[in-house]
């Protein structure tokens, strides 16, 4: 093997470095994606553990509020109990820390989050995440110094640490803050902070920089700590936000129980590190289509592989004849073309890793930024490399390509020594193999209609079924191809001249090198187009939704709502006070909650739930009790004032009763729930749901569906009333206001701003301008799966200058003929230019009805199964004319090398060469 690959493969690409180069560009373009996207997602979850593990310390338990006033008082009383290492209270809160100078100006300004991702559309939401323009967020850690040491360790020397302490307790307002932070922003020990906290302006100053690392464990660069008494006093608090657990190992279960019966009603007990267990659940659906969309550009470069390694067999076939005739055998020269794939695979996959860990920053970006549109603050600053991440796509990669040149070893394995120079032979074969195609596509389409027929939920059938989808288009694209232009040739002679005729004859006449390129460049435009099909009917469809249940004129929202969703809320003499306001003639409030669905389908729970809920019991049911079912859903329990949103909104219920019975029933007590939720798990109107929210395990009965876009989660919709009764009086989240007809919006945002500016940190938004911010958000939402699109269909060009090119080598005698016989330079270049145009329309062409195809798949299995929205198919001819631009594009940049090769070309040689 080793003689042969030296004698015969390695001549050839010191002469062609350029086919060379291409496949493994391919293949590293292909792993960059994968290395890229899985190192994206995968530390944006991880730098939220690591995170949550530097800030919950040796915590293995934590007391959380629930439905009751937690008061850090309990910590001393639990610290005396018998097995407990610590016991130490914390308030956590965010802060945006506005640049110096602005003082106490209002942030009704800035753009920042309208509060929960999943609460109603008709609150300001709309599934939108506005960007903070001013201000950086702060993440405020008010702690007891006095019960810390067992818990948390802040890596400062002793005696520092307890001057630190001391300070804290002495001076009030005073933050030790991350040194990162401090460097970004200029700041320095005594500097004074000017902070938003939940709807108010707060003034705070830097007490001391943090360490960078503790115990191994990068602090968080957008970290303060502070006492607990200063933290109250910033987020106008007297309670706290969850106590720290750490027990000892010998007699846990005793302690256990002594802190279960000391708890108060109504707070929980759960395990700690259970928050980057929920993020990971809630981005699974986003990190897995994102992961598949990676794997697209590999699938591509299959075909760029196939068609390099094919063209290298058939431009070799004499020396591979030679060989064999000195006694190389098949084994020999199946071993040598494999060895080569090899090669080819690891020099692209060790580019691709380059390539992968400098896209990798942008990717963790984009997905901390879609995490935090959807889901809350998610912080992606550090890439975290995973070597696994690595093995994954270099196994992945290698893998594609031996796949991809089987077919081309064995092709240069059944090389004979006669005829080998034929070139009508070679045609021959690849016209058979085209004849071929539809029974080849026969077992793929079996494979289609067995996954989409499968009943089940997962979105894995809709891949396998899009794959299969894909090849069976690869298989018939060439014969098509040759239809196409056998039918087209006479059209193009006479519409466009003999130039055009000749492109789609040459065509035709090398499908041996053609017929790979123009089914990778017909699969990424597919791929390219369904995805744009699938984003072009969601966006608009929630613009369709966004009209129906966005009609408030102004909403009101605490600045840090994007920052700490459930936590900010608005206080009640603002509420008065907007109500009172003569203009304004409806006010609907939103209060809202995190909840955990248990189980999948509870109608056959049996008995009857009455006037729609029933309260569990179980203290401490966050550890052994019904929150670790195993079966569970990350939603949001939110109560709405229903007379006015039945009024002002317009809901579209997908089933139950109609309109004025379902608002009755929810003024009853009973939950409307989202489509999303309906689809995870099957409910209908009339079965029943156990929710755990707020420490409270309550059961209610769905009172009917609603069609909801602004969360994947879904969203459980109670009227405020029992809302209340269930889970205690809280303040509004978030306000929308009606504002009489005669009122200007803009002037009534200005004027708010003037009146509440002083007193509140407050998002005012108009109507226009939320709608306006949740377009933006969608169109970001969706900005890297358009990168790998692009990615895709960079590798499918690649494909084509490959087959541009070998044509060219092919045909350099024929093309100094024609010169030679008066054909111009210039008359050269369109000849070429024609022949990557034909390609391109053929591909696009058959895009058209792939991608359609494909689009299908997404919409109709893909999505619903991934984050169960049922969308309508939209056919989008902006989409359409934007992959034909693509298509001719990626032609035309894969010719100006050949074009700029055939120039160089000294006609003699070539009319001499055999």
């Amino acid at each position: 093997m080793i003689p042969l690959l030296r004698l015969t493969l390695l001549p050839y690409w010191r002469r062609h470095p350029v086919l060379a180069l291409l496949p493994a560009l391919g293949v590293a373009l292909g792993v960059a994606a994968i290395v890229a996207i899985d190192l994206g997602s995968s530390s944006a979850v991880e730098g939220f553990r690591r995170t949550a593990e530097r800030l919950e310390g040796r915590a293995t338990l934590q007391i959380l509020p629930g439905t009751a006033h937690l008061d850090g008082r309990l910590a001393c009383e639990l610290a005396e109990l018998p097995g407990v290492e610590a016991a130490a209270p914390v308030l956590e809160c965010f802060a945006l820390v506005r640049p110096r100078g602005t003082g106490a100006r209002s942030a009704a300004g800035a753009r920042g989050e309208a509060g929960e991702r999943s609460s109603l559309a008709a609150h300001g939401e709309a599934g939108s995440a506005t960007r903070v323009e001013e201000g950086e967020p702060l993440r405020v850690l008010g702690i007891d110094p006095l019960a810390e040491a067992r818990v948390r360790a802040l890596g400062l020397p002793q005696a520092q640490q307890g001057e630190l302490f001391a300070r804290f307790l002495g001076e009030p307002g005073a933050l030790a803050v991350s040194d990162p932070f401090l460097r970004r922003h200029a700041l320095a020990a005594g500097d004074t902070l000017q902070l938003a906290v939940g709807a108010h302006a707060r003034t705070a100053f830097v007490l001391t920089a943090l360490p960078r690392d503790v115990d191994g464990l990068r602090v968080p660069d957008n970290l303060a700590l502070c006492d607990l008494a200063t933290a109250q006093e910033l987020a106008g608090r007297d309670d706290v936000s969850r106590i720290d657990l750490a027990l000892e190992e010998p007699g846990r279960a005793r302690a256990l129980a002594a802190i279960t019966a000391r708890l108060p009603p109504g707070v929980e007990l759960v395990a700690a590190g259970g928050r980057a267990q929920r993020l990971a659940g809630m981005l699974a659906a986003l990190r897995t289509n994102l992961t598949a969309l990676s794997y697209l550009a590999l699938f591509v470069s299959l075909f760029l592989i196939y068609d390099s390694m094919l063209l290298a067999v058939l431009r070799r076939r004499r020396d591979i004849g030679i060989l064999r005739c000195l006694g190389a055998t098949r084994r020999d020269v199946i071993a040598a073309w494999t060895a080569e794939a090899a090669l080819t695979g690891v020099a692209g996959t060790v580019v691709g890793f380059a390539l992968g860990i400098a896209g990798g920053g942008l990717a963790l970006r984009g997905v901390a930024q879609t995490a935090s549109d959807l889901y809350g603050y998610v912080r992606g600053d550090a890439l975290m490399l995973s070597p696994w991440t690595f093995v994954k796509a270099a196994v992945a990669g290698l893998l594609a390509t031996l796949v991809a040149a089987a077919l081309p070893a064995g092709e240069a394995a059944r090389t004979t020594p006669a005829h080998t120079s034929l070139r009508s032979e070679v045609e021959s074969a690849a016209a058979r193999r085209s004849r071929r195609a539809p029974w080849l596509a026969l077992p793929l389409s079996a494979v289609l209609a067995g996954c989409l027929a499968w009943p089940s939920r997962s979105p894995v059938p809709g891949y396998v079924a899009a794959v299969a989808l894909a090849l069976a288009g690869a298989l018939l694209a060439p014969l098509a191809g040759d239809a196409l232009l056998r039918l087209g040739q006479p059209l193009l002679r006479a519409t466009l001249g003999i130039l055009p005729a000749m492109a789609a004859r040459n065509i035709r006449a090398s499908m041996s090198r053609t017929a790979v390129a123009l089914a990778a460049l017909s699969v990424a435009l597919s791929m390219s187009l369904a995805m744009g099909t699938m984003v072009a009917s969601f966006r608009t469809e929630l613009q369709d939704w966004i009209a129906d249940a966005v009609r408030a004129d102004v909403y009101v929202t605490p600045a840090t709502a994007r920052l700490d969703r459930f936590d900010a809320h608005l206080d009640a003499a603002l509420v008065d006070e907007l109500r009172a306001r003569p203009e304004v003639l409806d006010m609907d409030t939103l209060r809202g909650l995190p909840a955990q669905l248990l189980g999948a389908r509870l109608a056959d729970s049996g008995g009857d739930v009455g006037a729609g809920s029933r309260l569990g019991s179980g203290t401490a049911g966050g550890v052994d009790g019904a929150s670790a079912a195993p079966e569970t859903l990350s939603t949001a329990i939110v109560g709405v004032e229903t007379d006015v949103y039945r009024t002002r909104a317009r809901p579209k219920l997908l089933s139950g009763p109609a309109p004025e019975e379902f608002f009755r029933r929810l003024r009853a007590g009973q939950a409307g729930i989202a489509e999303s939720l309906m689809r995870k798990t099957g409910l209908a109107a009339g079965d029943h749901l156990r929710v755990r929210a707020a420490g409270r395990l309550v059961e209610l009965t769905v009172a009917g569906v609603y069609r909801d876009y602004s969360s994947d989660r879904g969203v459980v919709l109670m009227d405020r009333a029992p809302w209340e009764a269930l889970f205690g009086a809280r303040q509004p989240n978030s306000i929308a206001l009606y504002l009489d007809a005669k009122a200007d919006v803009d002037t009534e945002v200005t004027a708010l701003q003037h009146d509440l500016g002083s007193r509140y940190q407050l998002l005012l938004r108009s109507n226009r301008a939320l709608r306006e911010e949740a377009l933006r958000v969608f169109d970001r939402t969706f900005a890297v799966t358009r990168a790998l699109e692009i990615i895709g269909i960079a590798v499918a060009a690649i494909g084509v200058l490959a087959a541009l090119l070998a044509m060219l080598l092919e045909r350099r005698r024929e093309l100094a003929t024609l010169r030679a016989l008066g054909l111009t330079q210039r008359q050269m270049d369109a000849l070429l230019l024609a022949e990557s145009a034909l390609l391109a329309v053929l591909a696009w062409a058959f895009s058209l009805v792939l991608g359609t195809a494909l689009a299908e798949i997404l919409l109709r299995w893909i999505n619903l199964r991934s984050f169960g929205w049922s969308l309508p198919l939209r056919l989008p001819l902006g989409q359409w004319m934007a992959n034909l631009g693509l298509a001719l594009l990626a032609a035309v940049l894969a010719t100006v090398y050949p074009l700029a090769r055939a120039r160089r070309e000294s006609l003699a040689l070539a009319l001499r060469e055999e």
